[in-house]
């Protein structure tokens, strides 16, 4: 517009749902639901809009996505039996050779890393492989040797593919509870934590220091007492409102690590 601002065209495109189910003929299964693949078929072939239709899906409550299982009755996610018995192939191809490109890394990487969006807990069996993808550098394709631990991390992985079923809830809104959790460190003195009005202190060792420790690591586990803490008093099944006012251990916790 003149005015700089851009111009808006808002239309209300809502309309009633028209239930389908006997306008066509529907496979049994179809029948129990308003509308199915049929009836979006032929309305697409009415506009003129193709579809590939080999990879339609069936209308049911266990459908197939994103190469996972995704159960809508059960509210789980699971990784399938062949997906699972291919990334296991992929580690056997792997073990084969002592050496590998950065294209090679990547393939079993990238396998693994969606095999950790159900169990997420594995991420911690990626730190060699992540490694390896770093040093890489500008020789993508000179093989490099894996770091030393890498064959006990996909050792792990394959003891775990070899699982009869992998699968985790499927995240949704959850009541949080907030307990007034807190916690603190000092380098000079020690950790101490708060629960309501509850509080406990721990003393730091002389020579807690050695080993590379800092108050970073203080704070990173006064955070985890204070999460144990919390769990042993209440119990799980419950989400809980936890403070802290570490910022190197906040963004640790929301990916998952200590």
């Amino acid at each position: 517009m003149p005015n700089g601002c851009p111009e808006e065209f808002d239309e209300d495109m809502a309309t009633p749902l028209r239930d389908l189910s006997c306008t066509s003929a529907h496979p049994p299964n179809d029948a129990l639901y308003t509308y199915a693949n049929n009836d979006i078929n032929n309305l697409s072939e009415k506009l003129g809009i193709p579809w590939e239709v080999s990879k339609s899906i069936p209308f049911r409550s266990v459908v197939p996505y994103l190469s996972f299982s995704w159960d809508l009755d059960a509210r789980t996610v699971a990784v399938p039996a062949e997906k699972k018995f291919k990334y296991l192939n992929a580690i056997e191809e792997w073990e084969k050779k002592p050496t590998h490109a950065l294209a090679e890394v990547q393939r079993l990487y990238g396998k693994l890393l969606h095999v950790s969006l159900v169990i997420p807990a594995r991420r911690a069996y990626l730190t060699n492989l992540e490694a390896m993808l770093s040093g890489f550098n500008n020789s993508p394709f000179v093989p490099h040797t894996p770091p030393r631990n890498t064959p006990d991390d996909l050792k792990w992985w394959a003891k775990l593919l070899r699982s009869p079923s992998l699968s985790r809830d499927i995240p949704g809104p959850v009541p949080l509870m907030d307990l007034n959790a807190f916690s603190d460190a000092s380098s000079s003195f020690g950790i101490g934590i708060m629960i309501g009005n509850r509080w406990h202190t721990w003393c730091l060792l002389l020579g807690w220091k050695a080993d590379g420790r800092d108050i970073s690591w203080a704070e990173a586990v006064r955070f985890e007492l204070l999460t144990l803490f919390v769990l042993s008093s209440n119990g799980g099944g419950t989400h809980f409102k936890v403070y802290r006012d570490n910022k190197g251990v906040v963004e640790g916790w929301w990916k998952g690590h200590s």
